[in-house]
């Protein structure tokens, strides 16, 4: 016993002064760097903020960095990977693009590395960013407005008095967005663009932008990123069903439907475009909240997949007709096929 408890208290003396090389604090001896943050102060838009990292190497073994993970807007002047002999510091060369941002800019940048053991160290950059006009809001967001009407948001440009601001183009991306310059709110100092959502727009999410070309030198091309939901008068859930795999003879799901906002709503008839399923209609309370009853018919020559579209006529103007869409399959046990 006394030899086992002698032979183990040799071992652990010997791991502990041969295998400490291996297992050194990372963050004190490994991948070393004076500096983790840096801030770049307060520069104007447009500009391209360099800076190095200085990366020493205080182990005994070479240092391997095989992946940098960064931001779209920074940019490296290295190849990867990247070796750093021991003893030796390397420069990690870094480029900030700050055309794309406004106010504070925040950047990390993490290195990888794999060799000689598996480490992440992070970098952290930041400063302000200023430019001659500003824009806001940064995103145009129309949330659920109903088709069939105008719907109208701001857009302002201001700047300060010893710059006076001038747009030279804008360009939607859609013809659903308009945009009117509004010159009661404007002065010299501020220009008031309204952005108009057209009746036209189709139902469901709009992702657009508005380009906007202005006199501002370093960063003269502005997209502003214009969203929408656009809805109608009635309120449908789920607005598609899919079945999965069937493998049961009673496969049953529920739509239901109501109008928005207290309106009254008829439903005229439901028709299966393949006759795929069959539906029934229930009415909650009449005018205001329905339910329908969809269920699979059994198929025809061991068709195994279902594709249907349920038409839901309504009373409604803007949408007379709701297509619900239909998907799923049989099971090979359900349609007997051997395998």
């Amino acid at each position: 016993m006394k030899f086992f408890f002698y032979i183990t208290l040799v071992m652990t003396q010997f791991f502990f002064v041969f295998g400490v090389e291996s297992f050194e604090d990372p963050k004190e001896n490994f991948l070393y760097t004076d500096q983790t943050k840096y801030f770049f102060g307060t520069v104007k838009r447009g500009e391209i903020v360099k800076h190095e990292f200085k990366l020493e190497n205080r182990c005994s073994k070479k240092i391997i960095i095989t992946e940098i993970k960064t931001l779209p807007n920074c940019k490296l002047n290295s190849s990867l990977p990247i070796e750093i002999m021991p003893e030796q510091i390397y420069d990690l060369k870094l480029f900030i693009d700050t055309s794309g941002s406004q106010g504070v800019c925040k950047t990390a940048v993490t290195l990888l590395c794999e060799s000689p053991l598996y480490y992440e160290k992070t970098l952290f950059i930041s400063g302000k960013i200023i430019s001659d006009i500003k824009i806001s809001p940064k995103i145009v967001s129309f949330d659920d407005v109903f088709k069939g009407s105008v719907h109208k948001k701001t857009l302002k440009l201001s700047a300060k008095n010893v710059f006076i601001p001038n747009i030279k183009r804008i360009i939607p991306s859609s013809k659903f967005i308009n945009t009117v310059f509004n010159s009661k709110e404007s002065s010299g100092q501020q220009i008031i663009i309204d952005v108009i959502l057209s009746p036209e727009a189709p139902l469901g999410y709009i992702d657009e932008e508005i380009v906007i070309t202005t006199n501002e030198k370093l960063d003269p091309q502005r997209k502003i990123k214009v969203i929408a939901k656009i809805v109608g008068d009635v309120q449908i859930e789920p607005d598609n069903l899919n079945f999965g795999m069937v493998n049961g003879k009673n496969s049953e799901k529920i739509i239901n439907v109501k109008p928005y906002k207290g309106k009254s709503l008829n439903i005229k008839k439901i028709v299966s475009r393949k006759g795929e399923v069959t539906t029934r209609l229930v009415t909650i309370r009449q005018g205001k909240e329905y339910m329908v009853l969809v269920k699979l018919v059994e198929p025809k020559n061991n068709n195994s997949l279902i594709d249907d579209i349920i038409e839901i006529h309504t009373s409604s103007d803007l949408q007379p007709v709701i297509e619900i869409d239909v998907a799923g399959n049989f099971t090979d046990d359900y349609l007997g096929v051997d395998n």
